[in-house]
């Protein structure tokens, strides 16, 4: 028999606990014990503060009532206000506090205790979603004769008024408002971070980035890096779907925010660091992403009262060490996720999970109604939906029709994010599967939205606009991914097919050459190759000038060659002027990745429709110590050194006019006396304006295409050698 000790030595517990008016809460504690028990309790006295916390809301409705129901109407004001001053609309607030200030009759109360009652009431029905009754009660109190409101305090009502006129429809209204408050320059910086939070919230896609990074700057103005921090989470929600590069800055700028010691700073940081994460995994940052999902591992480690989180961030590192190539670590990540599983309240859910798992690689019916027996029983929504994934794709009884009901049930009751991809994938396949090829491409639309980083979700997007011939359709998504996640070669070949056989040859030589420069050698270089002929010869004979009949005395003159330069000037600038140029929210235009390399394939294909077997064209020439852009061996005997150069932009005057010095040397190295040096010019000021001497030789001719991105006044000015 053993015996406990009739005296046990008693534990100190050091415990930090957080929690905001959303219900979000964190604790962080340490105890004076080495016993396995000692996190459980830490655990335990965070959910006993957040319990009495949370009803302290439910008290001071009861508190409130009392008074109301005995027509102390005033004496109910009192107590509102000093639960107010406890701070009880710091915490969780819900509708019995709500219906209890409603109950107070501010009609013969004096004008502060009237104008507190109804901000009061304001607050709390805003947090329980009561917009109508929002926008009565603002509209009472910025009318009251009797109330005086200071500037922040009326922006604030008034911004109470504009986020009620937006959720009940009056978008447009309810943004003018916001917009007016945030840039009222009386108001303090704390009211304008607010302004530009809520109209981040109420926009989409670089309007609500740049609403979010204002309110971000206006918080840490004033000292709250907590809110900033949530701003930073709004820029990266924002950005994910059109600007990688921006939500990875966020995300950077998040992490130094998120530095403080306050549990809930911690639990957001360590939220963050898991999905960052996962963000660099989808970009294949393999390396990166195991880096952070420690990092996360760590910080949850600390904190008390989120096994579930911990776990899931467990399980993520072990995903990206395994990714990384180091499955000794994924391994030991895995059964510490799997041992916390077994020893906590959350282990019933993670085994169901672990089964789905099994499932969906390795399908079986018993097991498939014995899951589905559980997760009914536990309402667990999101094992219910990703059986419903497994079973319509995987049971072997169902026909496609049956499959398709399974799917089209569930995505109409999924409240789960994690599966709304997969559903909405599932659910397109399946209508592929029965003839509903071009209806499914909305739904793989849908899924692409919301993952735009799922390789395999735009895959069967462009694979289904292909295969209903929906060119236009396929290139416009390409492009937009693209310039979301860079040039990949695969993308740009795709890109370019898809260009091809919309029926714009000349668009697509640009992708189609830049993704066959990239390739190595094989079947996808050959094959993209065959596209990029293909597109030259198609634009050759919609080229717009038609093609002298070639004789054996149809020798090519240099004026010839001096007026298709001219024609390719014009329909460069008229039709290809953007082509150079991408768009930075920041910097404005830039040029393209490699615009000489751009500009060398246009005029290759403008000449050789133009010509061709009247000339040869030869690109990239060795000439003494360089190469040549292009070089030309015209029917007839004629030769031409063709120098091409972009000017503007980061690119001088003075190196453009370089150019003319290039060619001399390659005229000498080729014994010909004729040269070009074209020039693309994306000057904004000086644009036009000669860069060649009238010293120079006339064997060689100057070229200037206007590709300048914007419409602007262009004012002549001396040249100076930059732009």
């Amino acid at each position: 028999m053993t015996e406990s000790s009739p005296n046990p030595e008693p534990v100190r517990v050091d415990l930090t606990f957080a929690i905001d008016s959303s219900g979000r809460s964190a604790a962080h504690g340490r105890t004076s014990s080495n016993s396995p028990n000692a996190s459980a309790l830490v655990e335990q006295l965070g959910d006993l503060i957040k319990r009495s916390l949370t009803g302290a809301a439910a008290e001071l409705a009861t508190e409130i009532r009392a008074c109301t129901d005995v027509g102390q109407h005033a004496d109910a004001a009192k107590v509102l206000k000093l639960g107010r001053d406890r701070g009880v609309f710091q915490l969780p607030i819900g509708m019995e506090l709500f219906e209890a200030i409603g109950q107070i009759k501010t009609a013969d109360l004096d004008d502060d205790m009237r104008r507190i009652v109804q901000r009061c009431h304001i607050g709390a029905a805003q947090v329980v979603k009561r917009h109508e009754d929002v926008r009565v009660v603002a509209d009472s109190l910025l009318n009251d004769p009797g109330i005086d409101l200071s500037i922040d305090e009326r922006a604030n009502v008034e911004m109470a008024h504009a986020i009620a006129l937006i959720k009940t429809g009056s978008v447009g209204t309810g943004l003018r408002k916001l917009k007016q408050i945030a840039r009222n320059p009386e108001i303090t910086a704390e009211t304008r971070a607010w302004a530009w939070r809520n109209i981040s919230l109420s926009m989409n896609g670089r309007e609500a980035a740049d609403a979010a990074e204002h309110s971000v700057d206006a918080f840490l103005e004033v000292g709250q890096k907590f809110e900033a921090a949530i701003g930073l989470r709004g820029v990266i929600e924002a950005s994910k779907r059109h600007d990688l590069k921006r939500t990875n800055a966020a995300y950077e700028r998040l992490l130094q925010v998120a530095s403080d010691s306050n549990p809930l700073m911690r639990a957001l940081r360590a939220t963050m660091l898991h999905e960052y994460a996962q963000f660099l995994m989808e970009l294949r940052r393999y390396g990166d992403a195991l880096e952070k999902a420690k990092e996360a591992v760590d910080v949850e480690r600390t904190l008390s009262g989120r096994t579930s989180e911990l776990i899931a961030c467990l399980h993520g590192a072990a995903f990206a060490a395994s990714a990384a190539g180091d499955e000794g670590t994924a391994a030991t990540f895995t059964l510490e996720a799997n041992a916390l599983a077994e020893n906590s309240a959350v282990a019933p859910h993670h085994a169901r999970v672990a089964r789905l798992v099994s499932l969906l690689k390795s399908y079986s019916l018993e097991a498939a109604e014995a899951l589905e027996n559980d997760a009914s029983a536990a309402d667990d929504s999101d094992v219910l939906a990703g059986l419903a994934i497994a079973r319509a794709m995987s049971d072997k009884t169902l026909d496609d029709a049956k499959r398709l009901e399974i799917v089209e049930n569930q995505l109409a009751s999924n409240k789960s994010k994690l599966l709304a991809v997969p559903l909405l994938s599932a659910f397109g396949q399946l209508l592929e599967r029965l003839g509903g090829e071009k209806e499914a491409a909305s739904y793989f639309e849908r899924a692409h939205e919301a993952a735009p980083l799922d390789s395999d979700v735009f895959a069967r997007l462009i694979n289904n606009l292909w295969h209903t011939e929906r060119w236009a359709d396929a290139a416009r998504h390409l492009k937009n991914q693209i310039d979301l996640v860079g040039k990949h070669p695969t993308m740009l070949g795709a890109y370019g097919r898809s260009l091809l056989e919309e029926g714009n040859a000349w668009e697509a030589v640009g992708p189609l050459g830049e993704a066959h420069d990239a390739l190595p050698e094989g079947d996808s270089k050959t094959y993209l190759g065959g596209l990029l002929q293909l597109a030259i010869t198609i634009a050759s004979k919609a080229s717009g000038k038609p093609q002298k009949p070639e004789t054996v005395n149809d020798d090519v003159t240099v004026e010839e060659i001096t007026d298709a330069l001219s024609q390719f000037a014009a329909f460069v600038s008229s039709a290809q002027r953007m082509g150079f140029w991408k768009a930075d929210p920041q910097k404005g235009h830039t040029w393209c990745s490699s615009p000489e390399k751009f500009g060398q394939r246009l005029l290759h294909t403008y000449l050789a429709a133009t010509f061709g077997s009247r000339v040869e064209i030869i690109d990239e020439v060795h000439a003494g110590a360089g190469r040549i852009d292009i070089y030309l061996l015209a029917q007839g005997g004629l030769r031409f050194v063709i120098e091409l150069k972009m000017c503007g932009a980061g690119y001088s005057s003075t190196y453009a006019a370089q150019g003319e010095d290039q060619i001399e040397h390659y005229m000498r190295n080729k014994g010909t006396s004729l040269g070009f040096l074209v020039v693309f010019d994306g000057r904004s000021t000086t644009n036009g304006e000669k860069l060649l001497t009238d010293s120079t030789t006339a064997t060689i001719r100057e070229v200037l295409i206007d590709v300048c991105p914007t419409i602007e006044k262009r004012q002549s000015r001396r040249r100076t050698g930059t732009d």
